[in-house]
């Protein structure tokens, strides 16, 4: 939600600022089931970003154009591959009945999430965006 906000602020490019208000409302939606049932089972959620998000969003931070959309992007890719993969885990193998069926609910649109970045991607790529991968 957070690289959400930040590339709503920084991008002039519409499909990315599109994804990014996507990403900011359905995150927001997720993020706050996800507080109830944590909270429900007494387990705290982290409150920061780790230092893999923290590195990345040092580096966006410090890009624009389409350097700044072509590594927000990448970088939404590989999180979003990432998540689809811990989800389908929980919904396979977790412990908790109420977090397998937010993982089960929450999936599809991760994976619809993931379709629409690389979708994005390869728009900015039509477009001649310099390819800047994520470190």
């Amino acid at each position: 939600m957070e690289f959400g906000k930040l590339a709503a602020e920084k991008t002039g490019d519409d499909a990315v600022r599109r994804f990014a208000d996507r990403m900011v409302t359905d995150h927001r939606q997720a993020s706050d089931q996800l507080t109830e049932i944590a909270g429900n089972s007494n387990i705290s959620l982290p409150s920061m970003l780790d230092p893999d998000h923290q590195r990345i969003r040092t580096e966006l931070e410090h890009l624009d154009g389409a350097q700044f959309d072509h590594v927000y992007i990448a970088s939404q890719i590989v999180d979003h591959q990432k998540t689809a993969q811990l989800l389908a885990w929980e919904i396979g193998f977790g412990q908790n009945a109420e977090f397998q069926r937010f993982a089960a609910q929450v999936l599809p649109t991760v994976l619809e999430h993931l379709a629409m970045a690389t979708r994005t991607q390869a728009e900015l790529a039509s477009k001649g965006a310099p390819r800047h991968p994520p470190n």
